[in-house]
């Protein structure tokens, strides 16, 4: 009967260690799963954003542009006509803010901006839509001369390009946050929505802009 009792109370030892090392496990396992779940939203919230909206090329400007001027080579001043000549920049602008705002509104930075600051940019006008497509597109673009971003940005082309928007727009600073673009983190999108969304140019304004930036590249490449 003692030697049962052993036997049984060696087993319920046992047992008890066997338990408890594979609660031990369980615990480490988890919390390894823990760090490891932590470590990917750390990841996440650093990544990069990405433009995946098919951006204009300078084709696509110097069309625009060659409209903006009547018979008489005088700039169009009404309204509801540029904003028709300007269309394809407002819709290419709402998608590539559509697509920005959609990634920056998931992410700390957006939820630490003040209600000021949200307002901005998540009010932009078509105009400020249009020059965002115009901006973007004239400095991330890998296609505007049918060159990879790291050639085109390499080149003396690609200074060009960011020179002459730079002037026509004012706002070399935007130029500057991509160049060399290899996406952007959400403070530089935080930047440049909120830099266009406080710029009230208007339609004429824009379309000044536009002439400028054209007139620039044509001058600086005959001349080159």
């Amino acid at each position: 009967m003692k030697n049962t009792i052993q036997i049984l109370g060696s087993i319920f030892v046992a047992s008890a260690l066997l338990l408890s090392s594979c609660t031990k496990t369980d615990n480490l396992t988890l919390l390894n799963k823990e760090e490891s779940d932590l470590g990917n939203l750390n990841t996440i919230s650093e990544e990069l954003i990405f433009i995946e909206t098919p951006l204009l090329t300078l084709s696509d400007i110097e069309d625009i542009e060659s409209q903006l001027t009547d018979e008489n080579n005088e700039v169009i001043s009404d309204s509801n006509q540029l904003q028709l000549i300007l269309m394809p920049l407002i819709e290419n602008g709402q998608m590539i803010y559509d697509e920005l705002l959609s990634k920056l509104q998931n992410t700390d930075t957006y939820f630490q901006l003040s209600n000021e600051d949200k307002s901005i940019i998540n009010n932009l006008s078509d105009f400020q839509l249009a020059e965002l497509s115009f901006l973007l597109s004239m400095t991330i673009n890998d296609n505007v001369f049918g060159e990879g971003i790291s050639q085109l940005y390499s080149s003396n082309t690609g200074e060009l390009i960011l020179d002459c928007l730079g002037a026509a727009t004012g706002i070399a600073d935007i130029a500057a946050i991509v160049q060399g673009y290899r996406g952007l983190n959400t403070r530089d999108v935080v930047r440049i929505l909120r830099k266009t969304g406080t710029r009230y140019l208007g339609y004429v304004g824009l379309v000044l802009a536009i002439i400028d930036f054209v007139n620039c590249m044509s001058t600086a490449q005959t001349n080159g």
